[in-house]
């Protein structure tokens, strides 16, 4: 559910905001600054594959596979691969990068 997304004082994107605590600086991992990043999502994402299959492969542990469907997961970027249409980035963005985000959280990664 989008409520797990908001944290304290309406600050939004706080589970990936807290799951990147000690990965990102603190400069970039609490801007809320916004951009049309997400137009070119998939092309960056491809162009970080090797990255992308090695968090998929970090959230397949048992705290964070009670909560998601990893085949999903892993659907959404075979999507991308496949072919980077309007659909296939919205599904990266949505599915993709919000289960990879809670799956480290919850692994505490």
């Amino acid at each position: 559910p989008d409520a797990i997304f908001d944290g304290p004082a309406g600050v939004d994107r706080y589970l990936m905001r807290a799951a990147m605590a000690g990965l990102l600086p603190d400069e970039v991992r609490l801007n809320t600054m916004r951009g049309r990043q997400s137009a070119d999502l998939a092309g960056r994402l491809l162009a970080s594959g090797e990255e992308v299959e090695a968090s998929l492969v970090a959230v397949d542990a048992p705290r964070a596979n009670a909560y998601l469907d990893l085949n999903k997961l892993r659907h959404a970027w075979a999507d991308v691969r496949r072919q980077i249409t309007a659909k296939s980035t919205h599904r990266a963005g949505t599915i993709l990068l919000r289960g990879v985000l809670a799956g480290l959280y919850l692994n505490g990664d």
